[in-house]
């Protein structure tokens, strides 16, 4: 009985380290993808920086409108690039264990929600998907991180894009800002093939990318390097919120929640 039990325990104990080393070669692996597409999408903008910028400096741009154009063309930019920067920086404090970097302040909120879905509008033309957008009241002010939460709510909005889709048709993709006793609300929902129960909570994971080919009809391929959805639950924890999956048998629905209104003045 002694030797079985002994045994027994070295079974289990292989199973468990090569399941270990297993999940480390293949964090391994994501890393090294995560670093290639980074790559790419850090360069995107800056080359089209450098090219609005080289076309102004050259005087092809004449009228004061279409400058003004480039200009803000170039804004836009700077600012999807910074994203990408804060995405970096916090994807490696999540990645030693810490959270999001949160630095809340009173935000004035039909401006911080006009450029919000503006963005949101212009992003969606480019790529050809179906865009519905709902903001429900909110008051005229929210104690937020304005620039956590857009890059929250982008992220989600940006893997809406990529993956809500089935087959050659369009992605479409629903929006839904509201506000209720001091907490934001936002719920970014698809048409694509959704998210298997099972992955409703691993998908958030750091690095973690969402493959289901047995499912027919579900996911077929990689659904990036899912280093996204991390930062969304980060920063969505540092404002005292959280994120989720919600059922939904026409596609992907996400749900995240923002803590608002500053406490520390109330019980002032």
């Amino acid at each position: 009985g002694g030797l079985l039990g002994l045994g027994l325990l070295v079974m289990v104990a292989s199973m468990v380290s090569a399941r270990a080393a297993a999940r480390a070669r293949r964090l391994s692996e994501l890393r090294s993808t995560f670093v290639a597409s980074v790559s790419h999408d850090l360069r995107t903008p800056t080359q089209a920086i450098l090219l609005l910028a080289e076309t102004l400096e050259q005087e092809l741009v004449l009228t004061p409108e279409s400058r003004s154009r480039y200009h803000t063309q170039i804004r836009r930019e700077a600012q999807r690039l910074r994203r990408l920067v804060e995405d970096l920086l916090d994807g490696a404090r999540i990645d030693r264990g810490g959270g999001a970097r949160i630095e809340r302040r009173l935000t004035p909120t039909e401006p911080f929600f006009d450029e919000l879905v503006h963005a949101m509008e212009e992003r969606a033309s480019a790529a050809g998907a179906a865009l519905r957008v709902t903001v429900d009241s909110c008051p005229e002010a929210l104690y937020i991180d304005p620039d956590g939460v857009h890059r929250a709510v982008w992220n989600l909005f940006e893997n809406a894009l990529a993956h809500g889709r089935r087959g050659d048709d369009a992605a479409s993709v629903q929006v839904s800002l509201a506000c209720d006793d001091g907490v934001l609300r936002c719920t970014v929902a698809d048409s694509g093939p959704g998210i298997p129960a099972r992955h409703a909570l691993s998908v958030f994971d750091p690095f973690e990318r969402l493959t289901d080919r047995g499912r027919p009809g579900g996911i077929a391929t990689d659904t990036g390097t899912g280093l996204g959805l991390s930062i969304v639950r980060a920063i969505a924890e540092g404002h005292g919120g959280a994120a989720r999956v919600e059922p939904d048998p026409d596609g992907a629905r996400f749900v995240v929640t923002f803590q608002a209104e500053d406490h520390q003045e109330d019980v002032a």
